[in-house]
């Protein structure tokens, strides 16, 4: 203690070597008045990292003793790295304190690998964890820890209202009677560790929406250790009786050995300015028939430009999310059928993900609310197949509809450009079934709908092959109830089957329509004693025939 240079100072690069340093008292010492290599000045008061293979370092109080009461803080960093390191440096279960500067930082063009676990950090005068690279104060893009992002953290309830006062005046955040939810955000699969601060800045000032480096972000108080998900999202409760003091948090990629710097702090009980005001367009109430596509659509504007990196947008209905969070905003859509159940209060939230400069990081738009309702039957297409055969390809479709209509049948060689084959007028719902004749290989056909208003829809497209590549799957050869099949053909087509055992008799015969691709079909069978079985599907133009297997 009370060295004119660095408590500890480690410039060894054996092969194989580990170097543990542990159950240490390392205060009162200066910073290195030479040059370290590379022509950084030397700012490491306690323990300066140059050049090593493997180096531990824990259990060891920096800048302090007596459990952290005492201050004995050295004049410049806690714990500066300033070179390589072949393995990793880690820094565990220490008490890092009342130094001059930073905790730890990682300032050495090329200080890699360093992973900060469950360490005691606080009222340092400058930030815990610091990440730069090159020349002190002009860091420079780097790798490994110098580029690890910040973890992001705000703190949620389940019953708490965010509500923005007119303009742009600060949120309140009201979680009383709530339950207390820590969440926020990190690199996929990270390890986050949860510090508890009690005050944001050992000075006692709320550093909520400014992250000064004087008195910068620490975490005094190891909580508890999460893992994001795959999407980076994490989650913590937190007990009652600690509610009102500062969070922050640190993530860890622990097969990198990269640790990230510490979060702005959280608190339950803090005002900040909103980072966007969100609405979604249109109406606030919106009544669309039974089976109408619903879209809506939303927009975010940020207040401080300059403050916010990485935006996430979730859609909720009925508080519940439906969408997100994600970094990728998409309109919320129902696009097949909308039905009662899509009834409900939707929102969007958007939130800041980087937390740079605020908490509170979030905000939701007014909701707009969906009614389905029943408004007639209109015009529905509810089938529309076609089978080829070896001198016309059959077409069959089916539309409900409550007022007239005109269906036109339209083929194609190509699949682009199509014509008229067929026109049929109906002053309601009608089954029809049209032969082509035609010796095409391959033939694309579609609908046309047009309603009594002149309102015109197509139909998918359809393709008939008479080359028929028909491949037949029995997925269960030990059947019970159902035989199951997976079909795949290059052609929408009739297949014809026959089942019968093993001295020819004909146990059942009927007929499967598939589609081009994959189709899964089953076939009872429940009724058939224990047996052997054969099985022999022929397409509808006769040309392949293929046999199968089974018990039951």
């Amino acid at each position: 203690m009370g060295n004119g240079d660095a408590g500890i100072e480690l410039n060894v690069n054996a092969a194989g070597s580990i170097f543990n340093m542990t159950g240490n008292y390392i205060g009162f010492n200066k910073a290195m008045r030479a040059l370290s290599p590379g022509s950084l000045s030397s700012e490491s008061g306690a323990i300066r990292i140059i050049n090593g293979q493997t180096v531990n370092i824990s259990n060891n109080y920096i800048g302090t003793l007596n459990g952290g009461r005492a201050n004995c803080g050295n004049a410049q960093m806690g714990i500066g790295i300033e070179g390589t390191t072949v393995t990793g440096i880690t820094i565990n279960n220490n008490t890092i304190a009342y130094n001059g500067r930073n905790a730890i930082q990682t300032y050495g063009n090329g200080s890699d690998k360093v992973m900060i676990s469950q360490n005691c950090i606080f009222c340092n005068a400058n930030e815990g964890i610091e990440l730069t690279n090159g020349t002190i104060g002009t860091p420079t893009a780097g790798i490994g820890n110098n580029s690890y992002g910040r973890s992001f953290a705000t703190v949620d309830g389940v019953k708490n209202t965010v509500q923005l006062s007119t303009g742009f005046a600060a949120w309140q955040c009201d979680f009383s009677g709530a339950t207390w939810i820590l969440r926020g955000y990190a690199p996929a699969n990270d390890v986050v560790e949860i510090f508890q601060i009690h005050h944001c800045g050992c000075d006692g000032t709320n550093q909520t929406t400014t992250v000064s480096k004087a008195n910068g972000t620490q975490g005094l108080d190891y909580v508890a250790t999460v893992t994001a998900d795959a999407q980076g999202r994490w989650t913590y409760s937190l007990p009652q009786n600690t509610v009102k003091n500062g969070f922050t948090v640190t993530s860890t990629n622990t097969a990198a050995k990269r640790t990230s710097e510490f979060s702005p702090c959280v608190s339950v009980t803090t005002t900040c300015l909103p980072p966007t005001s969100v609405i979604i367009s249109g109406s606030t109430s919106i009544t669309p028939c039974v089976a109408d596509p619903i879209t809506l659509s939303g927009t975010a504007t940020l207040v401080r430009t300059s403050c916010y990196n990485n935006i996430y947008y979730t859609w909720l209905k009925n508080g519940l999310v439906i969408y997100g969070p994600s970094l990728t905003y998409l309109d919320y859509s129902v696009v097949s059928a909308a039905d009662p159940a899509d009834d409900g209060l939707y929102t969007l939230r958007v939130e800041d993900g980087n937390a740079g400069t605020a908490t509170c990081y979030l905000a939701a738009s007014p909701g707009t609310t969906v009614d389905v309702i029943n408004c007639g039957m209109k015009i529905s297409l509810l089938t529309f197949r076609g089978t080829p055969f070896q001198e016309y390809n059959q077409l069959n479709w089916v539309v409900e509809a409550d007022e007239p209509q005109t269906v036109e049948l339209q083929s194609s060689t190509d699949g682009k450009s199509f014509s008229t084959i067929s026109s049929s007028y109906s002053l309601s719902s009608v089954n029809e079934e049209v032969k082509d004749y035609t010796r095409n290989p391959i033939t694309y056909y579609r609908l046309k709908i047009t309603s009594a208003e002149g309102d015109e829809s197509f139909s998918k497209i359809i393709v008939l092959n008479k080359n028929s590549n028909l491949n037949i799957n029995v997925i269960n050869t030990k059947a019970e109830d159902y035989l199951e099949l997976q079909i795949i053909s290059n052609s929408d087509q009739m297949i014809h089957y026959i089942i019968y055992d093993t001295r020819g008799i004909v146990m059942l015969e009927s007929s499967l329509q598939v589609n081009a691709g994959v189709t899964n079909s089953s076939i009872f069978v429940g009724n058939l004693n224990s047996a052997i079985y054969l099985i022999k599907f022929s397409p509808s133009n006769y040309n392949d025939i293929e046999t199968k297997k089974f018990m039951h």
